[in-house]
């Protein structure tokens, strides 16, 4: 059947160089409504399929000529030319549609729809839900064997790894354990003043939920003051959750599990805002604190910053001391969830493109989303080098699993 790609040119008087033989190209099991199709996208294609705009010379081949219903067995043809998309479609060896017939005219017509992806249906296979979840328990895994982290009760809980694990992989085979860790250092009657007690205090009130688990928390909350109804937290010169400003994104992550139960907490966040990253800011959607007027702007402010792809850059959501750092996934999953968790319209075609985007960005091999570290470079076998690839995937699943957003 790939023998009528040529043909396919000449009816429809396309002066294309691609391949003529399609099966050549990248492919890979696309969607269609009863039937799995396989794809084939040539390299002009396969770059757009990732950015979402595509050049002269884009090809991409539907062939459902093994279909198991003889009735839906047939070729289909997009290719790019002159800034348009021309279609056409071959059954039983014969060309059945090419321009100008009304039927391809039809065909344009309804991928027109699809503007925000460049006039082309999300034909990219879904995010591969298996492998993040042996990816985000390969790495809880390390985690509560690493001997850096080993604290009372079992393992410590970080905001890169540990957190996020518990957030995606609730019921997760290491889930119970960092629980029980966590509760074992709240029954403690010895409460340490430090950093990093805080830190947890506000993290297990969080993943736990409990009274006794907030009111640890509220035990820490800084009472007068400048930071006055914020949490000590790790300042360490580390972007972006252990830094000089970090203690806003704590404060703020400490307001979700408030729930609205304190107003210096409240007062804290709203005075602070300004300057704050947009990172540090996107969780004031999630936490709640915001007006309506408020949320909104801060929505509208995160999608003036969405690149044409569907992507954010890290840099987007600073500044931080060090730019230019490799951690686009990162940035994308963490945005788009917390427009998730701030109401956004699942609609929105810009939400769409953000998730279409980590469903084309997921790591084929590892099952994460890839990003570098955002202070420092570490060993390839070392556990630090995983820390924002499970940032990442830990957002990109929640991202990708929310029930509102997630078929968009």
């Amino acid at each position: 059947m790939n023998r009528l790609y040529p043909l396919f040119l000449l009816f429809c008087g396309i002066a294309a160089a691609q391949p003529s033989e399609y099966k050549q190209w990248a492919s890979f099991d696309g969607k269609a409504s009863g039937e799995v199709p396989r794809v084939y996208a040539n390299p002009a294609a396969m770059k757009g399929l990732r950015g979402g705009s595509y050049t002269d010379g884009a090809a991409i081949v539907w062939d459902l000529s093994a279909a198991k219903d003889a009735s839906k067995r047939r070729i289909d043809w997009m290719v790019r030319e002159g800034g348009k998309w021309e279609f056409a479609r071959a059954v039983d060896g014969k060309v059945t549609i090419k321009p100008p017939d009304e039927a391809a005219a039809k065909c344009a017509a309804c991928h027109a729809g699809e503007k925000a992806r460049g006039g082309v249906f999300n034909v990219l296979p879904d995010w591969n839900r298996e492998a993040a979840t042996r990816y985000l328990d390969a790495r809880a895994k390390q985690w509560s064997e690493w001997s850096v982290a080993k604290a009372k009760g079992g393992s410590c809980v970080s905001c890169h790894t540990t957190l996020l694990y518990l957030l995606a992989r609730p019921e997760g085979p290491y889930a119970a354990q960092f629980r029980s860790g966590l509760q074992t250092r709240l029954d403690d009657s010895e409460q340490k003043q430090t950093d990093g007690a805080s830190v947890e205090a506000v993290l297990a009130a969080l993943v736990l939920g409990s009274d006794q688990a907030k009111a640890r928390m509220w035990t820490k909350q800084i009472k007068e003051g400048t930071a006055r109804g914020s949490f000590p937290w790790y300042s360490l010169d580390l972007d972006p959750w252990e830094s000089s400003k970090s203690a806003y994104w704590g404060a703020a992550l400490a307001a979700v599990a408030a729930k609205g139960e304190s107003a210096p907490l409240t007062e804290y966040l709203r005075r602070e805002m300004p300057g704050q990253p947009l990172h540090h800011r996107l969780l004031l959607l999630w936490a709640g604190t915001l007006n309506p007027d408020e949320a909104n702007r801060l929505r509208e402010e995160a999608w003036s910053k969405q690149a044409d792809d569907g992507s954010w850059t890290v840099d987007a959501l600073g500044p931080w001391k060090k730019e230019g750092t490799n951690a686009t996934a990162f940035a994308t999953a963490y945005t788009a969830f917390a427009l998730q968790r701030g109401a956004a319209d699942c609609a929105d075609p810009r939400m769409g493109r953000a998730l279409d985007w980590l469903r084309r960005n997921q790591n084929a091999e590892t099952g994460s989303w890839s990003s570098t570290s955002m202070n420092k470079s570490f060993p390839a076998d070392s556990m630090q080098i995983g820390f924002m690839d499970d940032a990442a995937t830990g957002f990109a699943f929640l991202a990708l699993s929310s029930k509102s957003c997630a078929d968009r």
